[in-house]
């Protein structure tokens, strides 16, 4: 029985000063866990993928397509990739849908792109930096 006249309760307490985890965790020696996915640092994790997946792949009567995808294309990958995307993709069968390792594929390459065109400067400036440091000395 629901009582209308219920008031809200609301905490206007002191708040605490947020906490860097990253100090936390060296002040208590801890080591990092859970998926890693490329380089340190990367945003990409499993629930990242899942979240994308549930948010783009929508049902027209047959088989659950990615929004906004409008072209196939080939791309090369290895056995062993192929291998990976499919179980990737067979991991996330639980969301009510199974998508297939293609559409894992371009929601991991969605991710990857924004990343890489970031990162753009900083690996022209390591390449000149390795390059003129491998050199032969005049």
């Amino acid at each position: 029985m629901a009582n209308s006249a219920v008031r809200r309760i609301r905490d206007v307490g002191v708040t605490s000063r947020r906490l860097d985890p990253a100090i936390i965790a060296e002040a208590l020696g801890a080591d990092e866990a859970g998926p890693v996915f490329g380089r340190k640092g990367s945003p990409a994790s499993v629930l990242q993928i899942r979240a994308e997946l549930a948010s783009r792949l929508h049902s027209s009567g047959g088989r659950p397509a990615l929004e906004g995808a409008n072209r196939r294309v080939k791309i090369p990958v290895t056995d062993s990739q192929w291998q990976e995307l499919e179980d990737l993709a067979a991991s996330f069968s639980d969301l009510g849908f199974a998508p297939s390792a293609g559409q894992v594929a371009s929601v991991l390459l969605s991710l990857a792109l924004p990343l890489a065109k970031n990162e753009i400067p900083r690996l022209k400036k390591e390449l000149v930096s390795h390059v003129s440091s491998t050199e032969p000395a005049q």
